[in-house]
């Protein structure tokens, strides 16, 4: 039960992700193609597009990298794992997803002091907090955080079990 309720909004937050990525993604392409336009054709470089594409990037990469944790599709290397019996491969995967739980949520919580560390500090050229950029962080990684605590319960409640070939959680079909 915690589990598909977990799932479900972890499921819609994996889908507002999406959309977020796919248009930062088109708005950075045309920016970027705006701006050798002006710097190129037109010798006038835009002044405020740099900053803009930088916090972009910043944002861009943290919801993907969110993304990717939320389909279980970043690196894990398995082949010590896949080498280990059955019942000791069951309790290493349950390890790993609690230090994986942990290191997420630490990254969250230093996220957060990278925020308020930057205090009123604003950027050059657009006048925009540094906190806003510094907010991609804790907000990735919160992301993060509920994608791994839900798998962590998925595999404790026996709803998700190890695939042995490639490594990958997926889900049962009960």
């Amino acid at each position: 039960m915690l589990y598909q309720k977990l799932n479900a909004f972890a499921e819609k937050l994996r889908q507002v992700s999406m959309g977020v990525i796919v248009a930062m993604g088109t708005i950075m392409l045309l920016i970027t193609c705006i701006h050798i336009f002006f710097r190129y054709v037109l010798n006038n470089s835009l002044t405020w597009s740099d900053e803009f594409l930088r916090t972009s990037l910043v944002w861009f990469g943290m919801l993907s990298m969110s993304t990717l944790s939320a389909n279980k599709d970043h690196v894990a290397i398995t082949i010590f794992k896949s080498k280990l019996p059955e019942k000791t491969r069951e309790v290493v995967t349950v390890i790993v997803q609690y230090v994986i739980v942990i290191s997420v949520v630490t990254v969250f919580l230093l996220g957060i002091k990278l925020v308020l560390s930057a205090g009123s500090r604003v950027t050059p050229s657009m006048n925009l907090p540094y906190q806003f950029t510094y907010c991609a962080v804790p907000l990735g990684f919160a992301l993060v955080s509920i994608y791994e605590i839900r798998n962590l319960v998925g595999i404790l409640t026996g709803q998700i079990q190890e695939n042995e070939e490639e490594g990958s959680l997926e889900k049962l079909r009960k």
